[in-house]
């Protein structure tokens, strides 16, 4: 059995292409029925601009690394900066201008094979390059790919609003619920309704010797650190170290654990598919009405179980 890749470095990419606006890396690969997790970044200059358009399917979440980034989203535009997330479902319109060069942005997209028709168009690129200013084709070909652009709407001329009123963008600092554990601050930043039921995605603030143990679970587990390092342990492979930037990209039905190494670390967790909002609320609910229940092993261990979770938390479960 290949041994798999467990930590993707930001110099470790299995893919480039290259289109008439920038360089998209690809680290990890669409997988299941619903392609999910796929993950890459995407570098431009400034000025350069992706047209208004919409994806009729799939879901599109970008995280700002570096630069800004002019968004136009459903009808409304502001400006997004380092750490600032963006959403984009089905159906919503969007078009964006990258206001410095070297501006760099993360994507992981779900239900939509996206880096697959960037190489696609790579191929169109190299083999038709006459066909790019064909509307027509170029009109077929997005809609082949369940897209439709929108040349002659000015997007950027669109209602101006402050990024803390964009339905669609979640500032760095911002989530939509908050929870304290010993060792552990846990941040929702995407609900289920966000992103078509299929998973939430959570930010974890871990204080420095802070482990998180994970049992076996049906989908592949997969991290971003945002700040810090965490020393990963996966079982039947050596432990490795994960710094700010890499990807943690773990196969499923295989033990691990990820402990922080310095203080303030930031993982966001990127493919929860336990309910761990509901799991939260209920035992934030529970334990301030009756404190003793969070020392209660029986309970803990009945709570995790009907929310099937397979991660045990220090101050949870010791």
């Amino acid at each position: 059995m290949n041994i798999p890749k467990i930590v993707i470095r930001r110099d470790e990419m299995i893919d480039t292409v290259k289109d008439a606006i920038g360089e998209s890396n690809l680290y990890v690969e669409p997988y299941g029925i619903h392609s999910n997790n796929e993950v890459s970044d995407y570098r431009v200059k400034g000025g350069d601009q992706v047209n208004y358009h919409i994806h009729r399917y799939g879901y599109e979440l970008f995280t700002i690394l570096s630069g800004s980034v002019e968004c136009a989203l459903g009808g409304k535009r502001c400006m997004a900066y380092p750490g600032d997330m963006i959403l984009v479902r089905p159906f919503v319109p969007h078009a964006f201008i990258y206001r410095e060069d070297h501006t760099v942005w993360q994507e992981i997209v779900v239900a939509l094979s996206l880096y697959e028709n960037e190489r696609s168009f790579g191929r169109l690129v190299q083999n038709c390059p006459e066909k790019i200013a064909d509307r027509d084709f170029m009109a077929a070909y997005q809609a082949h790919n369940g897209r439709t652009d929108y040349y002659d709407i000015p997007a950027m001329e669109a209602e101006e609003i402050s990024a803390a009123a964009m339905p669609f963008l979640v500032r760095k600092a911002d989530c939509y619920k908050s929870y304290k554990l010993p060792g552990i601050q846990m941040r929702l930043k995407f609900g289920r309704w966000d992103l078509g039921g299929l998973k939430e995605l959570w930010e974890f603030e871990m204080e420095k010797g802070f482990t998180m143990r994970t049992d076996f679970v049906y989908s592949p587990d997969e991290f971003i650190v945002k700040n810090g390092s965490v020393r990963v342990e996966v079982q039947n492979i050596a432990p490795q170290i994960a710094r700010t930037g890499d990807v943690i990209h773990i196969p499923n039905y295989t033990q691990h654990s990820i402990t922080a190494l310095e203080e303030g670390t930031v993982l966001h967790d990127c493919n929860c598919q336990m309910h761990l909002l509901m799991m939260m609320e209920e035992y934030a609910l529970n334990s301030a009405n009756d404190p003793s229940l969070v020392n209660n092993r029986e309970y803990l261990e009945g709570l995790m179980k009907k929310y099937d979770c397979p991660i045990t938390w220090a101050g949870m479960l010791a």
